[in-house]
């Protein structure tokens, strides 16, 4: 990724100099992990998958059961702790279901 800044004056403050290499110097690889099936006995008993990596954000998890989006809350579909997922006791994932998680971590 790569950022080109324009400025329209022939001199720059001190602190705009510091805020522009403050932001040129911020360099972060992501890395999206796409499709992954979480572990975990898809029997409509058990409640607890994990992902090969943390989310990170958290909220950059897309969880789906046989492609619905899940929302993540404790009063939603399920809650998100580090790598695992605990459904809520009304959306334990039955037999034959299909789970599919798509997120961002970072290296």
């Amino acid at each position: 990724m790569s950022y080109t800044f324009t400025v329209n004056k022939t001199s720059l403050t001190q602190e705009e100099l510091e805020a522009i290499a403050a932001i040129t110097s911020v360099s972060q690889t992501i890395v999206i992990v796409y499709n992954e099936i979480p572990s975990g006995i898809i029997n409509g008993i058990n409640r607890i998958f994990s992902l090969a990596f943390s989310p990170n954000p958290s909220t950059s998890l897309m969880l789906f059961m046989n492609g619905l989006l899940q929302i993540e809350g404790l009063t939603k579909n399920y809650l998100l702790t580090g790598s695992e997922i605990l459904f809520n006791e009304d959306n334990i994932p039955l037999v034959d279901s299909n789970l599919i998680a798509t997120y961002q971590k970072i290296p």
